[in-house]
């Protein structure tokens, strides 16, 4: 499946990165390229959000060198490092995290990157890593000194065969013939040094396994055939990383990326959630350092297992708790993260639940029978975390989004959604808590009109309706700029009301009714 787009920036000699969250810095595996081969993996990443990077090795692909031939595999880790490290520290994407991308030998390259600089990576996607030479493939030691002498002498004699495998490696047909056909990818015999140095490599990585500390998702097929399972799961059990997950696909072969479609779409999705649980509050880097984020779940009433999480303030105690109630369709860890954020950056402790059907909760997708149960869902959990917080005064991306439904709605829930939103409309009178209320005026989700009339018609004295001409539904996703106009009249709203009664333009200290546009 091709997923590039004309959304999709590609530049052969310079990346450039472009409203991105993060950045995947790819390494290939051994004979292979970036350009073609990892084609697919990048458009579903940057449609995703993330800026990706590649680099073919000396010797591999279109970068110049004897064809596939490794001298010294300590230059690769050079090159690679080099590289990636000059894309990180562009001025445009200072802040942003950096993950790296490893198949097969580029896992090692991504494993000796992180030994190179362990604090500077936050994290690595390792698919079927070369980290060991499994126990009846590793030659004698009588062998080894013996293919070292030799390489003294012929380093560059090409005498290892490298069997066609590719039809047990990838199953996808298509995917078969992209391979044989292209021209980047080396078919020919090994360098005896080359494969001498993908030994030691294999051995010292091996070796070391417990000076992996950096968070990792590795990947492997279990019918692989190039390159153990059980070095996958060596790697997991070994690595001193707190933050390690391992994920074996039964039946699966080398290339996952190369598998039926299905299987396909798990690999990435699983990949893409990963990265997005990590990436979180990505937009606000400057943040995290003092953000505690944690996820929990509950099981409800009628025994479905909701998803909750929370952003608290790391470094000092909250003036006041915010409780997140998502909408249709939507969901809360990902699509909130960077305004919760902000909020933390601010002093707040931020609640989220997804609903019911809604985001990572159990449940019939986007199936709402009972539109009282979300709200008695969402009511039992903040009056539960109120209960933990008794000393806070609580008076006061998105397509690729992979917890967001985006099917059609089911005909109960557009009952309940209409049943609701008349329902609510006709007792506007009895809200009469303080309230800040803001919509785009081009909104075509949720007419506007709809919240000048709660302005108009609530009992509450302290009420506040801003509307942002030409802006649409998500304030959140409007441009930069844009967003921090709401994101500072969202926290001056609050800021003045934390500290007990809200103060009035003016100068005077009585609750107030305003109505502002811009």
């Amino acid at each position: 499946m091709d997923h590039q787009s004309e959304d999709i920036k590609y530049e052969e000699l310079q990346s450039i990165l472009v409203t991105t969250i993060a950045l995947d810095l790819s390494s290939a595996g051994i004979a292979a390229e970036c350009s073609i081969s990892m084609r697919d993996t990048a458009a579903r990443l940057v449609q995703a959000g993330y800026g990706v990077y590649g680099i073919d090795h000396e010797g591999h692909g279109r970068s110049s060198g004897s064809r596939c031939y490794i001298p010294n595999f300590g230059d690769i880790i050079a090159d690679c490092s080099s590289h990636f490290t000059s894309i990180c520290e562009k001025p445009e994407n200072t802040g942003k995290k950096r993950f790296l991308y490893g198949i097969s030998m580029g896992g090692s390259v991504a494993l000796l990157l992180h030994r190179k600089a362990p604090d500077y990576w936050d994290g690595a996607i390792l698919l079927a890593p070369m980290c060991k030479i499994s126990d009846d493939m590793k030659p004698h030691p009588i062998l080894v000194s013996a293919l070292k002498m030799i390489c003294a002498v012929a380093p560059s004699w090409k005498i290892i065969p490298t069997p066609d495998i590719i039809d047990k490696v990838c199953k996808d047909p298509e995917m078969r013939k992209e391979v044989r056909s292209n021209p980047y990818i080396y078919r020919g015999k090994l360098p005896l040094k080359t494969c001498h140095e993908l030994l030691m490599v294999s051995l010292d990585i091996e070796k070391n396994l417990n000076q992996v500390t950096m968070p990792f998702l590795v990947l492997h097929g279990g019918d692989d055939i190039v390159t153990d399972p059980s070095v996958s799961k060596l790697l997991f059990e070994k690595a001193s990383s707190k933050d390690k997950t391992f994920k074996l696909y039964p039946g699966m072969w080398h290339a996952l990326t190369a598998e039926l479609p299905d299987d396909v779409e798990r690999v990435y999705f699983d990949i893409i959630t990963w990265l997005e649980e990590r990436a979180i509050c990505t937009a606000s880097a400057q943040y995290r350092d003092n953000i505690k984020y944690e996820e929990d779940f509950f099981v409800n009433s009628r025994g479905n297992r909701l998803f909750t999480c929370s952003w608290t303030p790391r470094k000092s105690e909250s003036r006041a708790l915010i409780f997140i109630c998502h909408g249709y369709g939507g969901e809360c860890s990902i699509s909130m993260g960077d305004t919760a954020a902000r909020l933390v950056h601010r002093g707040y402790a931020v609640y989220g639940i997804d609903h019911e059907g809604h985001g990572k909760s159990s449940g019939s997708k986007g199936y709402i029978s009972s539109f009282s149960d979300v709200v008695r869902d969402c009511s039992d959990h903040f009056k539960s975390v109120c209960g933990e917080n008794e000393a806070v005064n609580s008076s006061g991306y998105i397509r690729s989004n992979p917890y967001m439904y985006k099917g059609n709605l089911a005909l109960q829930t557009g009952r309940e959604l209409l049943s609701v939103g008349l329902d609510i409309e006709k007792n506007l009178h009895e809200v009469s808590l303080p309230f800040l209320v803001l919509h785009g005026t081009d909104d075509v989700v949720a007419d506007p009109s709809g919240s000048k009339l709660l302005h108009e018609r609530v009992s509450s004295r302290d009420k506040t309706l801003k509307l942002y001409p030409r802006m649409w539904h998500v304030l959140m996703g409007e441009r930069p700029e844009d967003v921090e106009r709401v994101f500072a009249d969202v926290i001056s709203w609050l800021d003045d009301r934390v500290g007990g009664t809200a103060t009035v333009p003016g100068g005077t200290t009585n609750p107030h009714e305003l109505v502002e546009m811009y």
